[in-house]
């Protein structure tokens, strides 16, 4: 081993603060027995962004649910098969033809600070997300919620809550993963805290620094091996990467291709990746000038070479997009094909359009190496058929602001969710869907689709309204889809049973697994 090697090794040993030992021995080589590694300390994570609310009533992108999620529990989950498996709801039936569903609660359940967890902070979470005035972005997930209703266990009975829909909903397991579980607060509580039953408790958030989490020993799915995490916010991946080489982070995602070979070389360094439910886009902001215009859409989509973008931004880590629906979803068509990279028709889209001379916009980006590299491709790529893009970046939490405000003429960003169609299109696509259809997109046979999907029982329609959806959305291109990106995690080899996950959540304590920091010798 060289010398190198063993300082990187030696550094990443080193933060670990270990505190609980198992006591079980081990053979060595040589038979002779030795105690085993012991777990316990805190797991650096380098999060892409910080945080942008540690309410998860208001968590709209995917590196604040990250953190959201080791705090609050939801009542379900999707497992590393995409199976939804029992959280905080142990179990689910469906009558009245799809429009009630009763979930029953799990059984000695705690908040962290000590009160148990009922159906009244169930009904509550609900309520405070469907409230108008509260604002959440996860409104539109629960408008087809007719009322929600809290049933007390009696005796050794667990507590049930029964959602009544509107109409049935083939969707509604997917809405219920997002759906994270506050306590009824205390009558004279002045200011929002963030208590919750998952397995971390809130420790502190320096904002741009670091937000930390202590480990809950009354979990109720068993506490943790890990002391606490901690979620340093480094938009730079190349930062990231030499973080982790010197062991200032334990866990990155998103490990470009370029940095994979010598990542996997490293002695000491793992690289685990699993194919991806989402999708990047180039948005366009369909309520200004010249967005407003199908012919400059077409344009624009016909001008983007998405199989360059990915050999020279996502090498070996994407695929090329041809609608929003990727290869993980069951709705996936293979025989769909995206707009082609054909400049001669771009340029006669354009010539057709309200611009025919082209026209001068922003291109809005979040920071980081990757979006900024892509984005000087995107603005090479525009400048061939007159469009002049100048580039502006914004830190994460303005970012959001800029899109769910629609304070932007064109931006690059990714949506991630679970592999359900109505998760990857009704919230961008949907025009009651408020905040998150950050386009401005509107299309009255699109809304019906998407609304007659959600009441369909049988699946193979299902999957055909879905793929209808994506033939118009391309054609219409409120959004280009570039690509499908491999979630791709780079961890010392100290981190034991980690699995990266196909949405991209981080999953360090639940029924299905448990990631361990361990330090040997």
């Amino acid at each position: 081993m060289s010398l190198r090697r063993r300082s990187i090794l030696s550094m990443l040993l080193m933060v670990v603060l270990v505190i609980t030992a198992l006591g079980a021995i081990a053979c060595n080589n040589e038979g002779e027995t030795v105690p085993e590694p012991e777990t316990g300390g805190t797991l650096v994570i380098g999060n892409n962004a910080d945080v942008d609310s540690l309410d998860p009533h208001l968590a709209a992108d995917l590196y604040t649910v990250r953190v959201c999620d080791q705090i609050f529990d939801t009542l379900i989950r999707l497992d590393f098969s995409g199976d939804y498996v029992g959280s905080l709801a142990e179990s689910w039936d469906v009558a009245d033809e799809g429009r009630t569903w009763e979930l029953t609660l799990r059984q000695d359940v705690y908040f962290h600070d000590g009160e148990p967890l009922t159906a009244d902070d169930v009904v509550h979470s609900f309520r405070r997300i469907m409230d108008p005035e509260f604002d959440s972005p996860r409104r539109g997930d629960l408008a087809g919620v007719d009322g929600v209703e809290g049933i007390t266990g009696d005796g050794d009975d667990p507590d049930r809550v029964n959602i009544t829909l509107v109409e049935p909903n083939g969707a509604f397991l997917s809405t219920l993963l997002n759906i994270h579980i506050v306590p009824v607060p205390d009558a004279d509580a002045r200011e929002w805290v963030p208590v919750g039953s998952g397995p971390f408790k809130f420790g502190e958030w320096v904002p741009e620094e670091r937000v930390a989490l202590e480990r809950f020993a009354d979990y109720w799915g068993g506490a943790s091996p890990l002391e606490g995490l901690v979620f340093r916010p480094i938009p730079e991946v190349s930062t990231r990467v030499v973080e982790l080489e010197t062991g200032g982070i334990h866990l990155m995602d998103e490990v470009p291709g370029e940095d994979m070979e010598r990542l996997e070389d490293m002695e000491g360094i793992e690289i685990d990746s699993t194919v991806g439910s989402n999708y990047s886009v180039l948005g366009l902001n369909t309520t200004r000038e010249p967005f407003d215009d199908p012919m400059v859409r077409q344009a624009i989509a016909h001008a983007i070479d998405r199989e360059r973008l990915v050999e020279v931004v996502y090498p070996g880590t994407a695929v090329a997009a041809d609608g929003p629906l990727p290869p993980s979803s069951w709705a996936y068509d293979e025989d769909f094909n995206g707009p082609a990279h054909d400049l001669e028709r771009a340029a006669n889209y354009m010539e057709n359009s309200s611009v025919p001379d082209g026209f001068s916009a922003e291109l809005l980006i979040s920071e980081g190496e990757r979006m900024q590299r892509g984005a000087i491709l995107i603005q090479s790529m525009l400048e061939e058929i007159g469009i002049e893009l100048e580039i502006v970046t914004q830190e994460w939490g303005t970012f959001l602001q800029s899109l769910m405000g629609r304070e932007y003429d064109m931006l690059r960003v990714a949506w991630t969710t679970d592999p359900e169609p109505d998760a990857l299109l009704y919230s961008l696509l949907h025009s009651g869907s408020e905040m998150l259809n950050f386009s401005g997109f509107a299309s009255e046979e699109v809304d019906s689709l998407l609304d007659r999907a959600r009441v369909e029982s049988d699946v193979s329609e299902r999957a055909r309204m879905y793929r209808e959806v994506q033939s118009i959305v391309v054609a219409e291109a409120p959004m280009i889809y570039l690509l499908h990106e491999n979630h791709v995690a780079a961890y010392p080899e100290e981190v034991r049973d980690f699995r990266p996950h196909l949405t991209g959540a981080y999953y360090f304590q639940s029924s299905f697994g448990a990631a361990t920091w361990m330090a040997g010798d």
